[in-house]
């Protein structure tokens, strides 16, 4: 009778054993096709899985709630198959053959309830990840609501500078209109003080002129005589004229030329340029002046 309780007793304990690793397993592989699952949708469709992933968390927890549910029973049942060891105490000679098999199973039991434990744990870090990846989502949320508002104020700040562009490119424009002014100003300014000073020249040039002319015509009366300039080669009856005109009359005015003589002279006779030095003037009329006078010039 005793052996027979003993036998009945180790069946207990061997069927609640694999009852409990069948249930494991069981759980074990629907929560790793559930795992999968999450994480191939989460992979996949996170931009359109707000609605359903709400839903499929709140399904998840209630499959937490589930397996705690079946884990406190589990421990309940362990529980009652303790209570049920104590009170075959009586039996326990009878288990003392027995007993190193029981703690092999025990000690598989503690591997396997470790594994489940970890499987558990990372099912319980990945909900945490899924609640880290709400949150995220909320958080992306509020950032793009942000970039939204950023985005219609620049728009708002955009027409604003596009309207101080236009305004800008207007007075650019008007600024251009009075540089274009202030340049042909500035031309007219320019043209007239060229011409200011041209006839500044000419002015100066023709009281220079005047000058020499009278102190050629001072020299003509301090002369003794009018003399016959056509005697000297290059100058003829419409030069001695002209030479006239300017209070040239004697050899003497002639052969006392300077520089700046000839150069007055040589302008007023245009017709005649190089004349007065190639023919050398000033040579001939010392010569003439010395036949006539019969003293150097």
């Amino acid at each position: 009778m005793a052996y027979l309780i003993s036998q009945m007793l180790w069946l207990l304990v061997l069927a609640a054993i694999l009852g409990g690793i069948i249930v494991w397993g069981l759980l074990r592989m629907r929560i790793k096709a559930r795992q999968d699952a999450l994480v191939e949708e989460a992979e996949s469709k996170f931009e359109e899985l707000k609605g359903p992933l709400e839903e499929k968390i709140r399904k998840l927890e209630e499959q937490e709630q589930q397996l705690g549910q079946t884990i406190t029973k589990l421990r309940e049942e362990g529980s009652r198959m303790q209570a049920k060891v104590a009170k075959l105490e009586p039996v326990k000679e009878e288990l003392e053959a027995k007993e190193q098999e029981l703690q092999m199973v025990q000690n598989e039991l503690a591997r396997l309830k470790g594994e489940y434990d970890r499987e558990i744990e990372s099912l319980l870090t990945k909900v945490a990840a899924m609640e880290k990846i709400e949150e995220e989502r909320d958080a992306l949320a509020k950032e793009l609501a942000s970039l939204k508002k950023s985005l219609s104020e620049a728009e708002a700040r955009l027409s604003e500078m596009e309207k101080a562009a236009a305004d800008e490119a207007r007075l650019q424009e008007r600024i251009k209109e009075l540089e274009a002014q202030i340049k042909k100003l500035a031309l007219e300014k320019e043209a007239a003080l060229s011409a200011a000073e041209e006839a500044a020249k000419k002015a100066a040039a023709v009281a220079e002129r005047r000058k020499e002319t009278k102190k050629m015509s001072r020299k003509a009366k301090k002369s003794r005589s009018k003399d016959d300039l056509k005697k000297i080669r290059g100058i003829g009856p419409v030069l001695e004229k002209k030479l006239n005109q300017m209070g040239i009359t004697t050899y003497q005015q002639i052969a006392s030329f300077s520089q700046k003589d000839i150069e007055q002279v040589a302008d007023a006779i245009k017709d005649f340029p190089g004349r007065i030095t190639r023919d050398d003037w000033i040579g001939q009329a010392k010569k003439e002046h010395k036949k006539k006078y019969g003293e150097p010039a």
